[in-house]
C-alpha cells in the first residue's frame, strides 16, 4: 500500500484506479484515526475533507472493479459447436 498523505490528488495521475482507491481508503482510515494533518521531510500535508474523500472513493471504485476484471481478461462460459 501506498504512505498515506505522501502523495497529492494531482500527483495520483500515474497510478492505477486501484492504487488511487487504496491511498484515499488509507487517508479515510487516518483521519478517523484522529490525524488531520503530519509532516514528513519538511513537507507538511494536510488530510482532505471526508466529504471530498468519501466521494473520490465512490467515484474510484467501478473504475477499479472495472480495472481488475480487464487485468483478468475475458473468460468464456459456454460454447456451442454445431
Amino acid at each position: 500500500m501506498l504512505c498515506p498523505g505522501l502523495l497529492s490528488f494531482g500527483d495520483n495521475l500515474a497510478l492505477t484506479y486501484t492504487e488511487q482507491l487504496d491511498e484515499i481508503q488509507a487517508r479515510i482510515t487516518i483521519i478517523l484515526g484522529g490525524v488531520q494533518s503530519f509532516s514528513i521531510k519538511d513537507r507538511a500535508q494536510a488530510n482532505a475533507d471526508l466529504s471530498v474523500l468519501f466521494d473520490e472513493r465512490k467515484r474510484l471504485e467501478p473504475l477499479a472493479a472495472r480495472e481488475a476484471r480487464a487485468q483478468t481478461g475475458s473468460r468464456v462460459r459456454y460454447i456451442e459447436v454445431g
